[in-house]
């Protein structure tokens, strides 16, 4: 509706000689024509999630008009004017929608790619949706696979796993999940040895190796309960190995999620990385370092495990004395601790030379922080430049929160510990120890020296 006014000038009376005569000035109208403005042109949005996929991984397509009445593309049969689709792209592709309206029509685009190099999709032979064991097919497909490659699972798909995928002596082979789930349905056996080294995946004496995107899960059924006769059922088990482990969720495993350890050579230490990631449920730890040097772990969360979150312990004992178990440069940083954990939210185990270990700005939730750098085997081996610094807990704990012994260079600092009362901290035996500026409200002391050593 549009409302027209015309307003004069001048109205009134006019003057002719020595009269006034009144003046009325009409308008007449006789046609009116408007000429409005066209209808607007539709405007079409078109997104992918996510933009690259590898070879058999899914992305999805996300479009929302305004100003129309119906979309077409040739990758959908949906014709409103918003939408998503599911499209698994076989190579890099462009995707065009257009949509019409009273105005006209518009159109956008977007480029999904395909990160096909050197990407080997897993054969449609071996069954996705586990219903059978495919871990001998997965061996024999893996085994015709070259080094230096992209092992593509399906999107959203299952495989069983009854014993373990295990690779030896392999360079740069990157598992891309896809977000598939490896999943193992016969039960586990206390006692049985054979169900003790059923890990999900082992890899030794390998190199450059990757595991990313996918869900592991174990037939463990105590999750939070440590059952040390079947303890090194793994998830993820790599030996003599680098390795990166990422956007992984493992679960049910009765060993520990994720371990990294001596290679078969007794010499070689594994390296990498392990982030971005969940493990929950597990009989053991949730990452193990036993053997390795340059590692990190970076902003996992870890929740019901049956002895340690993040555990640090050289395999060296009554039934080995191998010289290669130990450790160097450690870095467990930014992670989360959720529930339950039986002993230590990090533990060092001083058998064996752990050099250069730092717990740091890692959060305990729903359970109090507990550290220890202890030495049960009595050996004479010290730790050195240790750093706990800048972790919470939002639950007190009993004394000492932290308890170090034999260790040459410890910083404990900035952290935020509750507890039940007591000393927040304690070292015996140790050389140059610096504890500041941390916050242990419940508790009576911050630190206890014990035995206090020089010349480190």
């Amino acid at each position: 509706m549009h409302t027209l006014s015309i307003t004069g000038a001048n109205l009134g009376q006019v003057q002719k000689g020595n009269s006034k005569h009144a003046c009325v000035r009409n308008l007449y109208i006789d046609v009116t024509t408007f000429y409005g403005m066209a209808p607007p042109v539709p405007t079409v949005t078109l997104t992918a999630n996510p933009v690259a996929v590898t070879p058999g991984g899914e992305t999805t397509l996300s479009w929302n008009a305004t100003n129309a009445t119906s979309c077409s593309a040739p990758w959908t049969n949906a014709t409103g004017t918003s939408g998503t689709q599911i499209i698994s792209p076989s190579a890099t592709s462009t995707y065009i929608i257009t949509c019409t309206g009273s105005g006209g029509s518009g159109s956008n685009s977007t480029t999904v790619t395909v990160n096909a190099t050197n990407a080997v999709v897993v054969p449609s032979t071996i069954a996705s949706d586990c219903s059978v064991d495919v871990t001998s097919a997965l061996l024999s497909w893996i085994g015709t696979v070259p080094d230096n490659s992209t092992l593509a699972f399906g999107s959203g798909k299952c495989y069983r796993i009854e014993g373990t995928v295990e690779l030896r002596g392999r360079s740069g082979l990157t598992f891309e999940g896809n977000g598939s789930t490896f999943k193992s349905f016969n039960p586990m056996t206390s006692g049985s040895a054979t169900d003790d080294q059923r890990a999900m995946f082992r890899v030794i004496g390998s190199s450059n190796m990757a595991f990313k995107d996918m869900t592991i899960i174990g037939s463990y059924t105590h999750g939070g309960t440590l059952d040390s006769t079947i303890q090194h059922a793994h998830g993820i088990d790599i030996r003599g190995t680098s390795a990166e482990v990422a956007n992984t969720n493992i679960s049910n495993v009765a060993g520990d999620c994720v371990y990294f350890g001596l290679g078969y050579d007794n010499v070689t230490r594994s390296s990498g990385s392990y982030h971005d990631s969940t493990c929950a449920n597990i009989g053991r730890n949730g990452l193990a370092v036993t053997a390795a040097n340059n590692f990190t772990a970076q902003r996992n969360t870890i929740s019901n495990v049956g002895f340690d979150a993040f555990d640090v312990e050289p395999n060296v004992g009554s039934y080995t004395t191998t010289s290669g178990w130990g450790s160097n440069n450690i870095t467990i940083d930014s992670n989360t601790i959720q529930g339950y954990y039986r002993l230590y939210a990090y533990s060092i185990v001083t058998n064996a030379p752990n050099i250069g270990e730092s717990f740091t700005n890692n959060k305990i939730v729903s359970n109090g922080l507990r550290v220890g750098i202890v030495n049960p085997t009595g050996a004479s081996v010290r730790a050195s430049n240790v750093t706990i610094s800048g972790n919470t807990a939002d639950t007190p704990t009993w004394s000492p929160a932290i308890e170090s012994h034999l260790v040459d260079v410890l910083n404990i600092t900035n952290n935020t510990i509750p507890m039940s009362g007591g000393t927040m901290a304690t070292a015996d035996s140790s050389c140059k120890v610096n504890v500041s500026g941390n916050t242990f409200t419940g508790g009576t002391t911050q630190f206890t020296n014990t035995n206090p050593t020089s010349g480190c």
